[in-house]
């Protein structure tokens, strides 16, 4: 499997290569918050926590949280992984079905603040949100601001191709490298998060793929 490089895939402006500028320069430039499709009951076995980290593994807090609760790592929950470099807010659950309730206050750091601890009756699954919000700062400009504000009318307009880009294949590829030696060797990783890590790797640049040669085709945004 070849590593997308994602400056090099096909845009759908022919002016969009004029324009550039730095992404994410810093973890603070970019901000996520996950927003729920519904509020938390108020009440249950389940403590549900709004926390804002940064430049923090969403599944390494994951894990943080249930030692810190003295959980199993599935009692905790979240709807889904958020990025690392980054300042994001999202939901995570803890089953505390017979156990005190800690003091959340204690768990915070620098990285980590509790903005919101509610109960309710149902651990948090993957894929249960309304949706994110995002906001990026972009540094180090450059192009014709008319250009710059004819693609960001574009886009208005007509939305754009949004691509996995390279976070999701791992540092240097290599979640895609996994994914070619378990497709090829049959050496599955032995981790459910690994495994599933990886296969959305695989999933993904498919996708790409199918995405590069559509917009060549100029049917991208059509059915």
């Amino acid at each position: 499997m070849k590593h997308f490089d994602y400056f090099s895939l096909p845009r759908h402006s022919a002016t969009a290569s004029s324009c550039g500028a730095k992404l994410r320069e810093k973890a603070v430039y970019f901000e996520v918050e996950e927003h729920l499709p519904f509020s938390p009951e108020g009440e249950g076995s389940h403590v549900w926590l709004y926390v804002q980290k940064t430049d923090t593994n969403t599944d390494w807090l994951a894990q943080e949280i249930a030692r810190f609760a003295g959980v199993s790592p599935v009692a905790v929950g979240y709807a889904g992984l958020k990025d690392r470099h980054a300042v994001t807010s999202q939901w995570f659950s803890v089953n505390l079905q017979g156990l005190p309730e800690p003091d959340w206050l204690a768990f915070e750091n620098e990285q980590i603040k509790i903005l919101k601890a509610v109960r309710h009756s149902k651990k948090l699954k993957r894929g249960a949100l309304a949706g994110n919000r995002f906001r990026l700062r972009l540094t180090d400009i450059v192009g014709d601001m008319n250009i710059w504000e004819q693609n960001l009318q574009l886009i208005a307009e007509q939305g754009v191709p949004n691509y996995f880009a390279e976070q999701r294949f791992g540092h240097h590829g290599n979640n895609l490298k996994k994914a070619e030696q378990w497709f090829t060797e049959g050496t599955e990783p032995k981790k459910r998060n690994q495994r599933s890590i990886i296969i959305s790797a695989a999933r993904s640049w498919l996708f790409n793929l199918v995405l590069a040669e559509r917009i060549r085709q100029g049917n991208w945004n059509q059915l």
